[in-house]
């Protein structure tokens, strides 16, 4: 039988049951439909969700990007510790949404000020200090350096500060150098920030204390740097006042041999010229006599002979005493004028000759001087009268160390780079402990009426200005040597 026979011949009730079925797999095609279509919705809300958060991610991200980079501006460069300091906080306060902070500096411990800014203010203002302030911002002070710190506003720390509106706090110290510190407080309303967050403000608080650590280093050293400029100023002229201070102490003991070998020349020219005088005197009578018709008296001309031959005599020895003073008077007053520091193209034979000059008197009547010049000349840079001092200080030293008698022995080499002066004495010597020493300001082996202890000091630092180098060889009653050497000048040197 077809289906179209079956059809017509079943019951109302079989009809019912097919309709039943049909509508329970409508039922559950819609149902599986729907399952579907809520797993696809689901799948878009998820996507949605990670695509707003990512969204969300990046633009907290962009803006710590942001407020590091902004931190990392070559502008910050140029602003003082105390602009960067309020420009750093005003960028945090930004960063997390808050409009409240105080920034105090200290000095040893001590408060020295403190600033204030809120949602009130354009600017920051200048809080008044009082004990209570102090009490209360000790209280609340951060310890370590460059960390973050979170605590809750004490109810006096709001009375005291009553712009402070919200319950909590952000604290971060800063220290610099010489014992100085900030510390900075930030009022917030929560903690519940994100981990990205708290690590941005923890990079910019690491930031923050370097570039203040660095320009507090360079206002330092800066500060240092002057500091150093004054004080060196302030050796040179006394090193200068002291160079020529032991000058006039050589000078005062080179005096009373100086004012005898003056007084030398003076006397014989005094009693010269007293003579000449008498001869003068003659010389008119002889005149006289000469031109007076009625004297019969004959002129002596064997006297008158003597006269002009011994007249010439005392004028050439009036001149030669007359040249000695003057020689005498030129050598001191070249060494004993201040003068300045140039250097110049100067002769080291001219400087050792013209030193000897000047302490002739001290060696002429127990002392032999041996000098041996290799060349003509030894031009070397450097201060004439500065390197006279050494020379005159070496000879006088030897001299000393020679108190009976001796030799002193001055030799000069002339080697392709250097001139070498060794200045020899066969004295009382020293002992090496001494020796290491001799360089040294005040050490003396002298008493205390015959020298200061700087000659060698002072000789030493005008050697070493010169860039040049001076060492003793010394033992005990075999005598003493300097050895001196100096860089010559170059040919093409002007």
């Amino acid at each position: 039988m077809s289906d179209q026979h079956r059809n017509l011949n079943i019951s109302p009730q079989e009809h019912i049951e097919l309709l039943q079925k049909a509508l329970a797999r409508e039922k559950t095609a819609r149902k599986m439909l729907e399952e579907k279509v809520a797993s696809i919705n689901r799948t878009q809300f998820t996507a949605t969700e990670e695509l707003l958060a990512s969204y969300e991610t990046a633009r907290i991200r962009q803006i710590q990007l942001q407020f590091l980079s902004f931190l990392n501006r070559e502008n910050i460069e140029d602003k003082s510790i105390k602009e960067l300091s309020k420009f750093f906080v005003e960028n945090v306060l930004q960063l997390i949404g808050q409009d409240t902070a105080v920034i105090a500096d200290y000095k040893k411990g001590k408060l020295l000020n403190a600033v204030a800014i809120n949602k009130n203010q354009n600017d920051w203002i200048l809080l008044a200090i009082k004990a209570s302030t102090e009490e209360i911002l000790s209280k609340i002070a951060p310890i370590d350096n460059s960390k973050w710190i979170r605590s809750i506003l004490s109810e006096d720390a709001h009375q005291e500060f009553p712009f402070m509106t919200a319950p909590l706090l952000l604290s971060l110290r800063v220290n610099q150098h010489n014992d100085a510190h900030k510390n900075i407080f930030i009022n917030v309303e929560h903690y519940c920030y994100s981990d990205d967050f708290k690590h941005t403000l923890k990079i910019a608080a690491n930031q923050f204390t370097g570039i203040v650590q660095k320009r507090s280093t360079e206002t330092m050293l800066s500060s240092n740097y002057s500091k150093l400029k004054q004080t060196l100023k302030l050796l040179r002229a006394t090193q200068q006042q002291l160079t020529h201070n032991e000058k006039m102490v050589s000078l005062g003991q080179l005096a009373a041999g100086v004012a005898h070998e003056i007084n030398n020349p003076l006397s014989y020219l005094s009693s010269n010229l007293e003579t000449l005088q008498d001869y003068i005197s003659q010389y008119e009578q002889i005149i006289n006599q000469s031109v007076d018709a009625n004297n019969s008296k004959s002129v002596d001309l064997t006297e008158l002979a003597y006269l002009k031959e011994d007249s010439k005599e005392l004028l050439e020895a009036c001149l030669n005493g007359v040249s000695r003073v003057s020689d005498i008077v030129k050598n001191l007053k070249q060494f004993s004028k201040k003068g300045s520091d140039e250097f110049s193209t100067v002769d080291l034979v001219t400087i050792i000759n013209t030193s000897l000059a000047i302490i002739a008197n001290k060696i002429k009547y127990k002392h032999e001087v041996k000098v041996e010049h290799d060349g003509e000349k030894l031009l070397i840079s450097g201060n004439f009268g500065q390197l006279q001092q050494v020379f005159v200080n070496l000879f006088i030293n030897a001299i000393d160390a020679m108190p009976e008698k001796g030799i002193l022995t001055i030799k000069t080499l002339n080697t392709p780079d250097e001139a070498i002066i060794i200045v020899k004495d066969n004295g009382m010597g020293m002992a090496k402990e001494t020796v290491t020493r001799i360089f040294e300001p005040f050490y003396t082996t002298k008493a205390d009426s015959k020298g200061t202890g700087l000659g060698l000091s002072v000789s030493y630092a005008i050697i070493t200005k010169h860039n040049a180098s001076i060492t003793a060889n010394s033992e005990i009653n075999q005598g003493t040597a300097f050895t001196l050497k100096f860089p010559l000048v170059s040919v093409n040197s002007n």
